[in-house]
């Protein structure tokens, strides 16, 4: 008799049930080396970092974090807002222990501006960094914010099972 050919069976039927199981993705993500402008509060001389909240979003949707400060100005009789901050965006899914991402990263900050002019303007920059690919569970993956604004986003994706616990 063989029972090596049962047991295989099983095996496989267990290993595609686990993988069923992931059905949500935590995302952890954090700045590191980024211009101090975009960080309230950070320390003007040297590089910032910015830990951001950790996210739990089903497989295969749509994840969006906002860090931001808000500043108010004052345009004649009335006040206008704008934020400044990082944002990222990313759309993760997984399969056969290893996830799908795709996103993109803005940090945005106020311009300095010398201006003399009576209207005062007020000016925003922002960066924005598009990424996407398949990477590993459970490991860091960092990502160059490029040439023109200095940093990198650290991202970890953890898969999840229908409980909310981490997937073996």
């Amino acid at each position: 008799m063989k029972f090596i050919t049962p047991l295989a069976a099983i095996t496989a039927a267990l290993t595609s049930i686990a993988c069923a199981q992931v059905t949500q993705i935590e995302i952890a993500a954090r700045y590191e080396g980024i211009d101090p402008g975009i960080v309230e509060g950070a320390s003007k001389d040297e590089p910032a970092n910015l830990a951001m909240p950790r996210i739990t979003v089903k497989s295969g949707k749509i994840a969006t974090v906002h860090v931001n400060g808000e500043y108010i100005f004052p345009i004649g009789d009335e006040s206008h807002e704008a934020s400044a901050g990082a944002s990222i965006k990313i759309t993760a899914a997984y399969k056969d222990g290893k996830c799908t991402i795709s996103g993109m990263s803005l940090l945005r900050k106020p311009d300095v501006l010398e201006s003399k002019e009576s209207l005062s303007p007020k000016s925003f920059v922002s960066f924005e960094t598009f990424f996407s690919g398949t990477v590993s569970a459970n490991t860091e993956i960092p990502i160059e914010l490029g040439q023109a604004v200095p940093g990198t986003l650290f991202l970890k994706l953890t898969p999840l099972d229908a409980n909310g616990k981490p997937a073996s």
